[in-house]
């Protein structure tokens, strides 16, 4: 498995020039190239200019251990129509092993959270295979093959292309991370750095979100900022910013004042749906359009202004651990954006606007299924409970069933 700890994005800057011409010059990474020829270095630095320059573009070097061993580049990014176009390559041939799909797992991350597109395209040469199934490894679907499409090797040769949408990655990253990535831990984590912005992090101890956070911390302390991360109020010391992730305390006025902002996300179009897991009430009602709201704390229950909302869209057949990933993936995109913003974002809050409601706090009696109404009409019940904390269960002649649900795969058709 591999520990993101020891792995890195981080923009490309003007001291990267030297180091990308080398790479672009290397014949393993022209040969899988539309442009192949040898580039010299006032061609160079003329492109570099450029493209330090140009917003439809952002280029990423890839690190490991500090060392930068690639590039990943999108460009073409076309806000109106929420897409854009990426590649990558490995510039040192002596790279650690695994080093490539590490690469792409933290491209494809990176581009759906904070590029925030829909759907990402890349055009791959016929020929090299490995890279093509590579991307089918991540949930590419082909789109189409252009025939004879570039000049190379002294013929024309195929392009595949191929396509990722966010729905499908959402999907695969879980699974991706789950399989080949170290859990990180739940435990507090400290991190200093000369100029900070000083933020802290308050979670459940138990809380399912906490495999996610460490991400958010850690490109916090990357890009020097000081941040704390506790699972009890009481050890909040003060600062800039404070962010209450899935924290069940009541925070006093005492604690709010430690701090210039304090923030909480929340899954509901405030001020409607105020309250207890209200992604799993909405998911109960039919609703697959969920919003994430991220506000300021106030002194009464989710009740302050609004300062980001991201919209999620589900198509009905999720299960309990998609569904916390893709409320995960979007707390960290709110968050994210929320620090990179601050603090001309707050010029940009709003009020909550409209009637309130209220979600009550969930307990297992609510997984109880009726063993008279079919599963299809009980199926959004049925993905919602957790199997080991709230399994589904009902009651049948006297004695109690517990039911878990898993996905599992289509069995083919043998008539």
């Amino acid at each position: 498995m591999f520990n993101k700890q020891d792995f890195r994005l981080r923009p490309l800057n003007i001291s990267d020039e030297e180091r990308i011409f080398i790479w672009r010059n290397q014949e393993h990474i022209r040969r899988n190239m539309y442009t192949d020829h040898l580039i010299s270095k006032e061609d160079h630095h003329q492109w570099f200019s450029q493209t330090l320059k140009d917003p439809s573009k952002s280029y990423l070097i890839f690190q490991v251990e500090q060392n930068p061993i690639g590039l990943v580049y999108f460009t073409g990014i076309d806000s109106k129509n929420s897409k854009c176009d990426w590649g990558f390559y490995l510039g040192e041939e002596a790279s650690p092993r695994g080093s490539g799909f590490v690469m792409e797992f933290m491209a494809l991350s990176h581009v759906f959270s904070e590029i925030s597109i829909r759907k990402l395209c890349c055009e791959v040469f016929a020929f090299n295979i490995s890279v093509i199934k590579q991307h089918k490894r991540f949930g590419f679907q082909e789109e189409g093959i252009l025939k004879k499409h570039i000049f190379k090797d002294n013929q024309y040769q195929d392009v595949v292309k191929l396509a990722l949408f966010e729905e499908v990655w959402q999907e695969y990253e879980y699974s991706l991370n789950k399989k080949y990535f170290t859990p990180p831990p739940h435990n507090r984590l400290v991190a200093k750095c000369s100029q900070p912005l000083v933020i802290s992090v308050v979670s459940n101890e138990e809380s399912w979100i906490n495999e996610y956070l460490y991400e958010l911390i850690l490109d916090w302390f990357y890009q020097g900022h000081q941040v704390e991360w506790t699972h009890h109020i009481r050890d909040l010391q003060g600062g800039d910013l404070c962010f209450y992730l899935s924290c069940s305390e009541i925070v006093p006025a005492s604690i709010l004042s430690k701090f210039k902002q304090n923030l909480v996300v929340h899954e509901s179009d405030l001020p409607q749906g105020k309250g207890w897991s209200p992604l799993t009430w909405q998911i109960l009602e039919g609703k697959n359009d969920i919003p994430v709201t991220l506000f300021e704390a106030a002194k009464q229950v989710d009740s302050g202004n609004i300062y980001l909302q991201q919209w999620l869209h589900f198509q009905g057949h999720e299960t309990i651990d998609e569904l916390r990933h893709a409320q995960a993936q979007a707390t960290l995109k709110l968050c994210k954006e929320f620090v990179r913003e601050y603090p001309d974002i707050l010029k940009r809050t709003r009020p909550q606007v409209g009637k309130s409601s209220f979600y009550h706090r969930r307990t297992p009696q609510d997984s109880k299924l009726d063993p008279h109404i079919s599963i299809a009409n009980q199926f959004n019940l049925l993905r919602i409970v957790d199997n080991e904390r709230y399994p589904a269960f009902f009651e049948w002649a006297g004695r109690l069933y517990i039911v878990k649900i898993y996905v599992g795969f289509s069995q083919p058709n043998n008539g």
